[in-house]
């Protein structure tokens, strides 16, 4: 089974193994949701991710709304930089 290598973007680094979020070593505590929806995204970047898979990432089989993703993307984006919401997450219409 290959490793799982850990994800460095910005001051953060996603732990795939551990499951975790680190911004400059300090833990940052998210949802089970949020990091998994965290992880997809970082898995893919520069890639346009469909809201979809987003849910899919987050929730599995259960079913959720839009509003649901939209709530946990903003608290994603507040997370990672409340100064900028749109440096790591964006949001493309259509």
């Amino acid at each position: 089974m290959p490793a799982v290598a850990d994800v460095a973007f910005g001051p953060y680094r996603l732990d795939p193994r551990g499951r975790s979020l680190f911004r400059g070593g300090e833990p940052v505590v998210l949802s089970p949701y949020e990091y998994e929806v965290l992880h997809l995204l970082v898995r893919r970047p520069n890639q346009v991710t469909s809201k979809d898979a987003l849910i899919r990432a987050g929730w599995n089989d259960t079913a959720v709304g839009d509003n649901s993703l939209e709530k946990l993307v903003s608290k994603l984006r507040r997370y990672l930089d409340a100064g900028n919401l749109n440096r790591y997450i964006r949001t493309v219409q259509g």
